[in-house]
């Protein structure tokens, strides 16, 4: 009874059978220094695949990491140069509207420069000073309206940007 309870847990493989059987028979079992030999190095050769398996696992998830931060600095890249254009493009639509207003102005103040030349000669030959202070304020107050009204116009486009 004794026997079978020792046997049992020793029956898992054959190499610590024949250990077991060695010892039991009064031979030089575990002071053999061949059979120590070849666990250790069976061992080592079982140590040495893990190892290098897990540098092989270590090498795939670094290169992995690389090529997502890689990925990412791409996408950022390409992100803060769509940026770069967008405001590109608004800055030109600005500077466009700008001239745009400018030149308006400009074409407004010449017409009621023009006028207001037109309007001299023509009042230093009339004789009568009634009719040409009258036509003189209209051209004026028109003028001044416009001119008003296109400040009025560029402040506005220029509050909205």
């Amino acid at each position: 009874m004794d026997e079978s309870v020792r046997l049992r847990p020793r029956q898992s493989s054959s190499s610590e059978n024949n250990t077991t059987n060695d010892v039991s028979s009064g031979e030089d079992g575990p002071d053999d220094p061949l059979s120590s030999d070849s666990k250790t190095e069976s061992n080592m050769s079982s140590d040495s695949t893990t190892s290098t398996g897990l540098s092989a696992v270590m090498r795939i998830l670094s290169d992995s990491l690389l090529r997502t931060e890689l990925a990412e600095m791409e996408m950022i890249k390409a992100r803060e140069a769509a940026r770069w254009e967008a405001e590109k493009r608004r800055m030109e639509m600005e500077v466009e509207l700008t001239r745009m207003a400018l030149q308006t102005h400009l074409q407004a103040t010449t017409s009621s420069l023009r006028m207001e030349h037109k309007i001299s000669p023509s009042t230093r030959k009339r004789k009568r000073s009634e009719v040409i202070e009258d036509e003189s304020s209209t051209t004026r107050e028109k003028s001044l309206a416009l001119l008003g009204l296109l400040q009025l116009d560029l402040i506005f486009s220029n509050s909205l940007t």
